[in-house]
C-alpha cells in the first residue's frame, strides 16, 4: 500500500470505513478525489476544497483505490477498505 500523508499533508479516515470517509487536505486548496473499485471502474469523483465528509454507503464491501489530484498531478494514493 502506497500512502504519502507526510508528503502531501492529506488525511483520509476512518479506514476501514462503513459508510462515510472524511477527507482532510493540508490546506484549503482545490483538489480532485477519485475512487476506483478493485477492477478499475470509477466509483466516485468529486472536487473538494476543504475538509469534507463523503457518504460512500452506496459502494459494495471491498477494496478501493483512492487518488487525490492537484492540477492534474497525483499527490496522494491509498487503499480504502469498505466494511
Amino acid at each position: 500500500v502506497e500512502n504519502l500523508p507526510t508528503l502531501s499533508g492529506i488525511n483520509i479516515y476512518p479506514n476501514p470505513f462503513a459508510d462515510n470517509i472524511t477527507v482532510q487536505p493540508k490546506e484549503n486548496s482545490k483538489m480532485r478525489l477519485t475512487i476506483y473499485d478493485a477492477i478499475g471502474n470509477l466509483a466516485y469523483d468529486k472536487t473538494i476544497i476543504q475538509t469534507t465528509v463523503i457518504n460512500l454507503s452506496q459502494l459494495s464491501h471491498g477494496f478501493y483505490s483512492a487518488f487525490i489530484w492537484a492540477e492534474n498531478n497525483k499527490i496522494f494514493k491509498t487503499v480504502l477498505i469498505k466494511q
